[in-house]
Formats: C-alpha cells, sequence, structure tokens
C-alpha cells in the first residue's frame, strides 16, 4: 500500500509539473559569476500572474520567483549529459520541508496537521501565520479557479475542511482520504499569500484583491515586483526578509522583446543573460559558442 502510494504521488506530480512546463523552449547563458542584475528577454508581458486566475506559460517563470513552495520536492544534480551543474526534482523521493516546517498525515490520508515555519516575512514585513492559510482558501474556493480546482484534488471543497489551531498550525481533513494529501502543497499553483498586504487593495468591485496581486503577486517567495510597465518590462527585486537569506542576485529584470531573432541576436552579444522561448534552430546554433549553455526546457 505504501508504495503504491508512493507511486502515485510521483504520477499526480509528474501530470501538474507538465502541465505547468508544457509550451515552448528556453536558452540561458551559464552566468560566470554573481551578477546585480539579471536580464531576462521575454517575447510579452503576461496578462497576470495570479495564480487563481492566470494560468499562462508567459507568467509561470516570474512567478516562480514570487512564491516559495509549502512542501518542496527533494531536487538533485541533473544525470543527463552536459546538464550537472542543473538541479532537478527527485519525484521519486519524500518531500521536504519549506514555508511548512513539519507535517503529519494520517495513516490512511484522512486527515493532515501542518505546522508552519515561524518568522517567515514577506517583503512587505508581514509574518506568515494560519491567517494567511484561512484567507487563501476562502479566496480559492470565492474565485473558484485553479486553487478551488488544487484543493478539490485532494478532496476538499469548503472551508469546513480546514481546522486552525494555533498561530502556526493547521489540519486539513479531506472528505475523503486523498493519497496526494501532503504533495499538493509543493505546487506552486496553490500558493500562499501575504493577506495582510493583499488586503489593503481590496475594493468594492475586486474583494479578492485579484487586479493587485496580479501585477504584484504578494508572495514569501525571494523575489517580489517592484514595477510593472505591460509590453516593455517587469522588475523584480530581491525580498529582504527571505527567509533562505537574501538572494546574491539582487534583481530580475524581464524584459519585453517581441522578436524571437531579436533575443536570440542580444542573448549571444551579451545585451541580455537569458533568452525565452526561442526556436529550436536558434537553441541549436548556440551550441557553438563555447561560453553559453543551451537548456532545452520548456518554459512556463
Amino acid at each position: 500500500m505504501k508504495s503504491l502510494s508512493k507511486v502515485c504521488f510521483s504520477l499526480f506530480l509528474i501530470s501538474f509539473i507538465l502541465f505547468i512546463l508544457s509550451t515552448s523552449f528556453v536558452f540561458a547563458e551559464k552566468v560566470e559569476e554573481v551578477k546585480e542584475m539579471l536580464i531576462i528577454g521575454i517575447p510579452s508581458t503576461p496578462t497576470g500572474i495570479d495564480p487563481d486566475v492566470n494560468a499562462e506559460p508567459a507568467g509561470a517563470d516570474i512567478q516562480g520567483n514570487l512564491y516559495d513552495w509549502m512542501i518542496s520536492l527533494k531536487f538533485v544534480p541533473s544525470e543527463e549529459p552536459g546538464m550537472e551543474d542543473v538541479m532537478v526534482p527527485d519525484f521519486i523521493a519524500e518531500p521536504v520541508p519549506s514555508l511548512f516546517e513539519s507535517w503529519e498525515v494520517a495513516e490512511d490520508y484522512s486527515s493532515a496537521i501542518f505546522k508552519i515555519r515561524k518568522g517567515v516575512k514577506s517583503a512587505w514585513g508581514n509574518e506568515l501565520t494560519t491567517e494567511d492559510v484561512k484567507w487563501k482558501l476562502q479566496r480559492n474556493l470565492a474565485l473558484k479557479g485553479n486553487g478551488a480546482f488544487m484543493f478539490g484534488v485532494i478532496n476538499c471543497d469548503s472551508m469546513d475542511n480546514l481546522e486552525i489551531i494555533d498561530k502556526y498550525t493547521f489540519k486539513i481533513t479531506p472528505n475523503k482520504p486523498a493519497f496526494n494529501l501532503i504533495v499538493m502543497w509543493s505546487n506552486l499553483y496553490f500558493p500562499i499569500w501575504d493577506s495582510t498586504e493583499a488586503k489593503k487593495h481590496v475594493t468594492v468591485d475586486d474583494p479578492w484583491a485579484h487586479d493587485w496581486i496580479a501585477t504584484h503577486g504578494a508572495g514569501y517567495g525571494p523575489y517580489y515586483i517592484t514595477e510593472w510597465k505591460a509590453g516593455e518590462y517587469i522588475l523584480l527585486e530581491a525580498n529582504p526578509n527571505a527567509w533562505r537569506g537574501a538572494p546574491k542576485i539582487k534583481k530580475l529584470l524581464f524584459k519585453v522583446i517581441p522578436d524571437s531573432s531579436s533575443r536570440f541576436a542580444m542573448l549571444k552579444d551579451g545585451t541580455i543573460d537569458v533568452a525565452m522561448n526561442l526556436s529550436p534552430r536558434e537553441i541549436d546554433s548556440l551550441k557553438k559558442y563555447r561560453r553559453r549553455r543551451s537548456r532545452y526546457r520548456p518554459s512556463g
């Protein structure tokens, strides 16, 4: 039974990651030394980065820098030749703590108790607590989008499935046992927002601050958005309160360069550090440049 559950965990994860990472190519130059700002060439700005509403490939690479896993997959060096410096998820290994420092799951997956890591703060200085978990699930259910779907995947459909135990501890009791009760919390399309900050941007017409979250993120990850100019660029800066420590690269500039050939040329001459969505032919031609490495990874 245990081994079957582990296989099911893996299949579930693979299906979701293939859903998220499934549309285009990415090429990145190998960065020889830490830079103050990394410039990433992208074809366009996404319509938004609210995981409950927006689920487009253009936003996922930005989103991944704004949120942190609640529970993380274990990452190990790739075994693919030439990719030894790239860390990839191990789908078979047990998940590891992240924003949640520990959890206890019932033998039959009928319930689980989660403990939030104390002292985790957003870029706005607000600490992560069970109040944020509560607001997150209320928002998921109210917007009936990606979050509600994922909550449903673990057989939950109302706030009755949540029990707040204390400031840092909560319990989830699904309507029926859910084998993916733990691993679901490793999905970045099911994040926790800084509800204290988000609530400041609520309006009568926008009770869940979608408009603000769509261009700011409000997560507990390593970066936060400081500028968003649609059609031109999105600027991320390091979260000074990041619980893992502030990132060494202080800024990420996602610069819109609509034409693939222009991104290709700017990557070659060093104007940008990373080029998203290059064509297979462009990626192949870069192999002759010794100081650059191609990554055949679907972006999203």
